[in-house]
């Protein structure tokens, strides 16, 4: 079995459609994609077309990136737990930063949790 690359602690986490994290480097999660990733951008395939989600934790600011009228519901969940993660290891963000892909991309900044989630799963709700 070949071994896979793993990202540096801290670094993106992308969530699949079923909720699954992949802590891998970019080119590894290209080839993780496979012929579907081919000249282009990986997460940005992966987040646009295929409903993954995104979390980064940058400094005390942590983004999440998905597209609302594709994303997964088990992948928003996972990365609504990753964020909490978070705090409980003592790098409790004071921004969380919603890069919401679409036509155009749209960003929204919150200073806490509650009010985020509430406004993911608002862009996320489907009828």
């Amino acid at each position: 079995m070949a071994k896979k690359k793993q990202a540096p602690p801290g670094a993106e986490v992308i969530f699949d459609g079923v909720g699954k994290a992949l802590r891998l480097s970019r080119r590894a999660f290209a080839r993780w994609l496979g012929r579907k990733a081919k000249g282009r951008n990986p997460v940005d395939l992966a987040v646009r077309q295929l409903g993954f989600v995104r979390v980064e934790m940058t400094g005390n600011t942590v983004i999440v990136d998905l597209e609302p009228t594709t994303a997964s519901h088990l992948a928003v969940t996972a990365a609504f737990y990753e964020v909490a993660d978070c705090e409980i290891v003592g790098r409790a963000p004071t921004r969380i930063l919603l890069m919401c892909r679409g036509d155009p991309d749209r960003f929204e900044i919150f200073c806490r949790r509650g009010p985020a989630f509430r406004r993911v799963e608002e862009l996320t709700k489907r009828a």
